[in-house]
């Protein structure tokens, strides 16, 4: 169900209520829409995957500044800009990628990171069509709306020392970026606006300023107007090659904790293509750094799809795999958060389907899958928790 409907049947409370606010500002707009559109169950399965912590952190510099010198500076002299890719054919033993200016690419893989509301729009042509659970994926988990309106004003006219901020319209949620900041001047808002509300402001224009400013008047006793420089608005539902903000679960993106729809949409499709973005993060959507480790995580998928030979089981107690009933089962047992990959391989060494590849909890894990690709023979169940190999050999 959506959280909205639980409100209203265990609460009485909907869009009437006086603190219906709260929950859209607190809730819907942090995962970037309303709660109208988030998935209960799934919402609640997701954040109890979450393994980094409750705590903020504000930088002093840009995000862009610092993923470039840390991890992009090398990478960046590669990149081809300005090429809008139209389609990917995968049929033959390679990948061939075709753009919209007629310049064509091959490579042996192809690794796509485009925005989740790009592959909705099916602007981007797979041939062959992509898998049945792949497009189920994309079409199940949702894509925020939404934008961010930054005032800067002559000087500070709110609590010196608050830094966030719940308003009861459209503004939304807001918070003061400078206040942490070591050299930062305390005389901006950024707001947050997010699902219907940024619909609406959206479609206003620049007219959204005047309506945000208005709310923030009726709050500050006319402050807002008195003392405003100037604005600007970032509204990624405008952006053609983003339209939207960050992913967020809907009933049905998640089934379970190791079952879900973003794990549907990382898996590699026939060790061609392959996939990443924070919405292919099972433990941390939303955020740089989920988006980060899902690169981190297709960049050793795209490595480890060039067949390698099976080696010797590695005995440990903690760790058990076995199938039954085209049912592959592995239970594992760590001491601390680990990164493990599930995979089935034939006895040749060629991985045959990808089950898990994500971070797992301290503690008892439990995971069974599907094998969908498999014939009568002799195949092998693969485990590598942070970096260590696991395999058992089985029949089905």
């Amino acid at each position: 169900m959506l959280v909205s409907d639980y409100l209203f049947d265990t609460y009485g409370i909907d869009a009437s209520h006086p603190y219906w606010h709260i929950y859209e500002n607190w809730i819907g707009a942090e995962f970037g829409t309303t709660i109208k559109r988030l998935g209960l169950k799934s919402l609640k399965i997701q954040e109890s995957l979450w393994l980094v912590g409750d705590k903020n952190f504000m930088l002093d510099a840009s995000y862009l500044e610092i993923l470039d010198t840390v991890f992009f500076s090398e990478t960046l002299p590669l990149v081809e800009y300005n090429k809008q890719v139209t389609s990917v054919d995968y049929t033959a033993s390679g990948v061939v990628v075709n753009c919209m200016d007629g310049s064509t690419y091959t490579a042996d893989k192809v690794l796509i990171t485009v925005p989740l509301p790009i592959l909705k729009e099916n602007s981007i042509a797979f041939t062959p069509a992509l898998p049945a659970s792949k497009t189920a994926a994309i079409e199940n988990i949702g894509m925020g709306t939404g934008m961010k309106i930054l005032l800067k004003f002559s000087e500070t006219f709110w609590n010196e020392d608050a830094l966030w901020f719940t308003y009861y319209n459209y503004a939304q949620s807001g918070w003061a970026p400078g206040l942490p900041k070591t050299y930062g001047t305390n005389n901006v808002i950024t707001c947050f606006i997010m699902g219907e509300k940024a619909e609406y402001l959206s479609a206003l224009g620049e007219g959204a300023l005047d309506v945000v400013l208005a709310e923030l008047d009726l709050f500050y006793d006319g402050a807002a107007t008195e003392k405003f420089v100037e604005s600007k608005i970032i509204d990624w539902i405008k952006e053609p090659f983003v339209k939207g903000v960050y992913s967020y679960p809907t009933p049905g993106t998640f089934e379970s904790e190791y079952v879900s729809k973003r794990l549907d949409l990382a898996e590699p499709v026939d060790c061609k293509v392959f996939f990443a973005g924070e919405a292919t993060s099972n433990n941390h959507p939303a955020t740089v750094h989920g988006a980060l480790e899902s690169g981190a995580r297709a960049a050793a998928e795209i490595i480890e799809c060039f067949s390698t030979p099976i080696q010797d089981v590695i005995a440990d107690a903690n760790i058990s795999m076995y199938a039954t009933n085209g049912i592959a089962y592995f239970n594992i047992n760590t001491q601390t958060i680990a990164t493990a990959k599930l995979a089935l391989y034939n006895t040749e060494g060629k991985r045959i389907q990808q089950f898990y590849f994500d971070k797992i909890p301290a503690g008892e894990n439990v995971f069974q899958f599907e094998m969908k690709y498999t014939s009568k023979g002799v195949y092998v169940l693969q485990a590598v928790i942070n970096g260590k190999l696991y395999e058992k050999k089985i029949a089905c």
